[in-house]
């Protein structure tokens, strides 16, 4: 039953009788379960910074990670929150995850083949855990909650071969608590109830592409915390079912200087791992008006070509460093064509794919970074 005030009165005084407020009034807890979270979808979102004007900087980042539920909300009643479990344990944490661990925590991890160190070794993100840095959206704490008592999947995996084995492992686990959030029904669509959770942006400009995942569960703050079951086990209600949702990669950290509306500067910082040099390149593209009257970067059918700029076109980005690539646009393109700056992974080396004129028509070559500038 969700909590509910129930009004303690006094007969023996009629003044107290008369008084409404609720001091005369006691919480009686909820003595059940929230109904499990349904989780519809996780997206990362893009934030922008432009200072404006022909001389603009422009800055990309990716600081939060929003969840959409599917279904209605406060099953429990009034002041459900969301719960996001993590571990911040030095033995064992978020990126070092035993298989016992692995459906109850969050994970935040290096992309193995972008990042020289192993995911034990990720002491930067540790230390956001501990110093609950990391949630910078959350609305509160809650520490050392057991681990007995909260209802989960155990995970399917049981060969343990992407998880640690520590000799111990500890009793409880944390939570940061969000307040949950709603979105207006747009045409054709219903409302939604979501959180948004605010990443430090050290995760994202540090790491190139990390992934993330978090384990999710309803929290109702007014209930009964542990109670034991008919059958002798310990159960903890003011949590629901945990639930985790895919993983996700946040966009990296990308800067970009412009002067007199043309691209001088591109600050970009990729660690590879086994990788070559110039596995990530910058390009610079203009966009010629279309004759169809649709001028945008998807209005035309065959692709622009690079601008032939000595010393940029194709320009790789430095292993491990964020020293700024310098763009030198010698002639101006004419009025009404646009700069086009956009950077390129080259994921899959092996993939042989005919045409290779330009990295948007090769197939091997991903997106990462793209900015208009209308000249």
């Amino acid at each position: 039953m969700p909590s509910v005030w129930a009004k303690l009165e006094a007969k023996a005084d009629p003044k107290i009788i008369k008084d409404d407020t609720r001091k005369n009034w006691t919480e009686v807890l909820n003595t059940n379960r929230p109904a499990p979270v349904v989780i519809e979808r996780i997206v990362p979102i893009l934030s922008w910074t432009n200072t404006g004007g022909s001389n603009a900087i422009v800055e990309r980042f990716t600081d939060t990670i929003r969840v959409y539920f599917d279904g209605d909300w406060y099953s429990s009643g009034e002041g459900e929150q969301v719960a996001v479990f993590y571990l911040d344990n030095d033995a064992v944490n978020s990126t070092c995850v035993p298989i016992e661990f692995e459906p109850v925590i969050s994970q935040f991890g290096v992309d193995p083949a972008a990042e020289p160190q192993a995911l034990s070794d990720r002491s930067d993100i540790l230390q956001l855990l501990k110093s609950k840095k990391m949630f910078l959206s959350a609305a509160g704490y809650l520490d050392n909650i057991p681990l007995n008592g909260l209802e989960y999947d155990p995970s399917p995996d049981a060969s343990g071969q992407m998880f640690c084995h520590p000799a111990s492992l500890p009793t409880g686990i944390d939570a940061a608590i969000f307040p949950i959030e709603f979105s207006p029904p747009e045409p054709g669509q219903e409302g939604r109830f979501f959180i948004d959770i605010k990443l430090n942006r050290l995760l994202s400009d540090d790491l190139y592409f990390p992934f993330v995942r978090f384990a999710i569960a309803r929290f109702q703050p007014n209930t009964i915390k542990n109670t034991t079951a008919p059958d002798g086990t310990t159960k903890n209600y003011r949590f629901s079912k945990i639930a985790v949702t895919d993983f996700v990669q946040p966009l990296p950290y990308r800067k970009l200087e412009l002067k007199d509306n043309k691209p001088v500067k591109y600050y970009a910082k990729v660690r590879r791992k086994n990788m070559t040099e110039g596995t990530n390149k910058v390009y610079v593209f203009y966009e010629p008006p279309f004759e169809g009257g649709d001028n945008s970067l998807f209005g035309r059918m065959d692709p622009t070509e690079p601008l032939v700029i000595e010393g940029l076109s194709g320009s790789h980005i430095k292993l491990d460093k964020s020293d700024p690539i310098n763009i030198d646009i010698k002639d101006p393109v004419k009025p009404s064509f646009k700069y086009i700056v956009e950077e390129y992974e080259q994921y899959e080396s092996k993939l042989k794919v005919n045409d290779k004129s330009s990295p948007r028509n090769d197939f091997s070559q991903r997106l990462v970074f793209s900015y208009i500038i209308d000249v």
